[in-house]
């Protein structure tokens, strides 16, 4: 069989058109993964370069309530401390008006005690036996109440007439009064704590008796 030349010549230019076809494919396959790998290095890159930031964006969150955190701790143990220093001083109050109603108890004249509340009224906070005695009402009706409402108004503006001079001047102050027949000397002294006055003692004494 006679091989003609322009045959094997064409099977050639095939062969190379193939081999050349092939290799372009492959090419382009190797620069689109180049590319598809490029492109996720440079995402990967990018989300690093983020996920740093948000580090370190944390960081200095985390170290700010730290700083805050230490500052409210620093802040409860003053409140704290305060609250300690107010329970003692209330302590103090209470005992120093338990001394003053125990000194009063052991009186045979009326005796009473008013003690400031949170509105800035004085109210009865203590009335000894005599007190009760003398003005014929139980110790439960008088605890709380701010007026002496279990006598005439006329005594009880008397009275509050001599609570006005005692604030003002914060000393002890004197007056009479007349009830039942009975010429009394009221005697009015201030509870001072810290230079303000908590509370008002009171003592009656029967001066002069009419029959």
């Amino acid at each position: 069989m006679v091989i003609d030349k322009d045959m094997v010549l064409s099977v050639i230019s095939l062969f190379s058109v193939l081999g050349s076809g092939y290799m372009l494919h492959k090419s382009n396959l190797s620069k689109d993964k180049t590319k598809t790998h490029v492109e996720t290095l440079e995402a990967e890159s990018e989300f690093r370069s983020q996920l740093m930031k948000d580090i370190s964006r944390l960081k200095a969150d985390v170290n700010k309530l730290s700083v805050e955190n230490v500052k409210l701790k620093e802040d409860l143990h003053t409140a704290q401390v305060e609250i300690r220093n107010l329970e003692l001083l209330l302590s103090e109050k209470i005992n120093k008006c338990k001394v003053i109603e125990n000194f009063l108890s052991h009186l045979t004249t009326p005796a009473w005690l008013r003690l400031r509340d949170n509105s800035g009224k004085y109210r009865f906070a203590y009335v000894n036996f005599a007190f009760c005695n003398h003005f014929d009402v139980s110790r439960e009706y008088c605890i709380g109440q701010a007026d002496h409402t279990f006598i005439s108004k006329d005594i009880d503006d008397k009275l509050h007439k001599l609570s006005e001079i005692l604030l003002l001047k914060k000393i002890g102050i004197r007056g009479a009064i007349e009830h039942d027949k009975c010429i009394l000397s009221v005697l009015k002294f201030p509870v001072i704590e810290d230079g303000d006055i908590i509370g008002i003692g009171g003592i009656l004494v029967d001066c002069k008796g009419e029959e």
